[in-house]
């Protein structure tokens, strides 16, 4: 194993408030699956989600409070520790997620509340390009947290020019386009999910033209086909993330897929565990194992750049749990954990380190 895929800057997302270190930056060593913490900053409240872009060494993170607003920091290429550079307001309450174009060219943040999605153009130097473009969606679903919208995540197709929007408040999935004559982004097609669902993180297979979702309220993951050059989202399939036999409160929260595209993972808190779903040669699941979290309420997880590990932020019992994965592609407690209040959200940078 090399040293850059031996060590990995991690950079921890929590609730906090400003005058705490509310992100904090560890070093992972894959070889002895440790984490060790190197720095901290504060000037930033709850930022409960981060993004990070290689390019450049920068790191971007939401402040999910009732004014909303989101912070560009420069990452030392040497220690990983950050210094502010940029922040702007979001226009919208409780902001929960921030994603970057493959282009790095904007910056999309969904606010939970405010019902709307912020798109940032990017300059050159990765500060934000102001204003930014306000989309506001409208109406509501069956469920009583779904009286209004709650736009969750917004994710770039690596492939092509669409982004995906899921929205917890109206069970739906919407892909947006950009307009070069216009120049913003507008609706291009959308897809309703099972009512009560609430869509809330999605993710792309690596090979092929499939996306997962992530549904919250009803703790299931839905498959679609994408069609790339339409952008039009077709439903294959739904799974439940819970167990059979299970019958107390539970819902999901974070999904990803394994790089060589063998396997989705996604965690239930409620049921505090990792599911583990095998993907078959058309993008298909089936269920394979469920994985004790190692503590409550298991927020985001990481897969880690070397494959042979998650951590997994359980965010009511302060602690970042390292699991080991081997040929089965099941997730295993190594028995190491890393105690961090309220981790919400973990992004991986690889580093060389001697």
């Amino acid at each position: 194993m090399t040293d850059s895929n031996r060590f990995q800057w991690i950079f921890v997302g929590t609730y906090g408030p400003e005058s705490t270190e509310a992100i904090e930056v560890l070093l992972f060593d894959a070889s002895e699956g440790t984490l060790t913490r190197q720095s901290g900053i504060s000037g930033i409240a709850n930022p409960s989600f981060l993004a990070v872009a290689s390019l450049g060494h920068l790191l971007y993170a939401v402040s999910e409070t009732e004014q909303g607003a989101v912070a560009a920091y420069r990452i030392d290429a040497t220690t990983g520790s950050l210094t502010v550079c940029d922040r702007q307001m979001t226009a919208g309450g409780s902001p929960c997620y921030v994603s970057l174009d493959p282009h790095r060219s904007y910056l999309s943040v969904t606010n939970y509340t405010g019902a709307n999605i912020t798109w940032l153009a990017l300059s050159s130097d990765g500060k934000f390009a102001r204003p930014g473009q306000i989309t506001t969606h409208t109406g509501h679903s069956v469920h009583p947290r779904q009286a209004s919208p709650h736009p969750h995540s917004v994710v770039p197709d690596p492939y092509s020019n669409f982004r995906l929007v899921c929205d917890l408040g109206l069970d739906k999935v919407i892909v947006y386009r950009f307009d070069d004559t216009a120049k913003e982004w507008v609706w291009h097609h959308e897809v309703e999910t099972n009512a009560g669902s609430g869509p809330r993180h999605l993710a792309f297979h690596p090979h092929l033209a499939i996306v997962y979702v992530a549904q919250e309220l009803d703790s299931t993951v839905a498959v679609y086909h994408f069609d790339r050059l339409e952008g039009r989202l077709q439903w294959v399939q739904t799974v439940s993330t819970l167990p059979q036999t299970y019958t107390g409160e539970s819902t999901a929260a974070d999904l990803h897929v394994s790089s060589d595209g063998r396997y989705l993972y996604a965690s239930n808190r409620g049921h505090d565990s990792l599911v583990t779903f095998g993907i078959d040669d058309t993008g298909g699941l089936v269920v394979l194992a469920h994985t004790n979290a190692g503590g409550r309420t298991p927020r985001n997880f990481l897969l880690t750049p070397d494959g042979r590990h998650i951590l997994v932020a359980n965010q009511d019992s302060d602690s970042i749990v390292v699991m080991c994965l081997d040929h089965t592609g099941i997730p295993s407690p190594t028995g190491y954990t890393y105690t961090v209040a309220q981790p919400v959200c973990l992004q991986a940078l690889p580093t060389e380190r001697q």
